[in-house]
């Protein structure tokens, strides 16, 4: 039997927050191996970007509020809904 599909926007959230952190820490090289990685290389008279360090940072700080923003609305029993007109 298939599992209903449930959105849950707080666990996307954190999923893609786990995400992010793993892909800072990846190029940071701040992992157990202590290696340093690269955001960028070139070979062959060819460059190439694996990643934009400042834009990781900068999603991490947006989904940090969202978060806190979700986690508050859960906080006070979900989401209000203001002027609608059943049917």
């Amino acid at each position: 039997m298939a599992v209903p599909f449930v959105y849950d926007p707080l666990a996307q959230a954190l999923t893609r927050m786990q995400n992010l952190l793993a892909a800072e820490q990846a190029i940071t090289g701040n992992g157990a191996t202590g290696v340093t990685g690269q955001q960028s290389y070139s070979a062959a008279g060819r460059s190439a970007v694996r990643a934009q360090l400042a834009e990781i940072h900068k999603e991490i700080a947006r989904l940090e509020k969202r978060i806190a923003q979700l986690q508050a609305r859960a906080a006070r029993g979900g989401m209000r809904v203001r002027g609608a007109v059943p049917l």
